[in-house]
């Protein structure tokens, strides 16, 4: 399956004002992403490379995975937009199978900024910030255990 071209990412980040730091942290996960990915059976690399190197390319606009996910459909990039759409809220049921959207989702989780942090140390912030809003603590802590769970998968297979 086809996927954006160099040029057509750099328009990508410039059609949304990406800033620096955001496609700093493009780079970041896309290398976590493809390092969780060795070994791992089936994934389609230059898609899972693509969709993390653009995954938060819209992330200043509300809805931002929607939003660049739209935008990619109507570059007929069906499969990317599919990926993307769910790197910030994977449904759980998405969680059994080790593809592209989980492996996309985890990285995503795993790094904050440009530097490798790790689940507990990604999640901890936002559980401190939430910790008078139930409904959204919950949300936050459901977020981690679906990474936690990916994680888990991915080790075994690293083992």
């Amino acid at each position: 399956d086809a996927v954006p071209t160099a040029g057509e990412r750099e328009a990508l980040f410039r059609l949304y004002g990406t800033p620096e730091p955001v496609r700093a942290h493009c780079g970041a996960v896309r290398r976590t992403a493809l390092d969780l990915a060795a070994g791992v059976p089936g994934i389609d690399l230059r898609l899972l490379e693509a969709a993390a190197g653009l995954h938060d390319a819209a992330r200043d606009r509300r809805d931002h995975p929607a939003v660049l996910a739209e935008e990619l459909e109507r570059m007929g990039y069906g499969r990317l937009a599919a990926v993307v759409r769910v790197h910030m809220d994977l449904p759980e049921s998405m969680s059994e199978t080790l593809d592209e959207r989980s492996l996309l989702y985890l990285a995503d989780k795993l790094v904050q900024g440009e530097r490798y942090v790790g689940l507990d140390e990604r999640f901890r912030a936002s559980e401190f910030r939430f910790q008078d809003r139930p409904e959204a603590l919950a949300a936050v802590r459901r977020r981690k255990a679906i990474a936690q769970k990916i994680l888990e998968r991915v080790q075994e297979l690293h083992r």
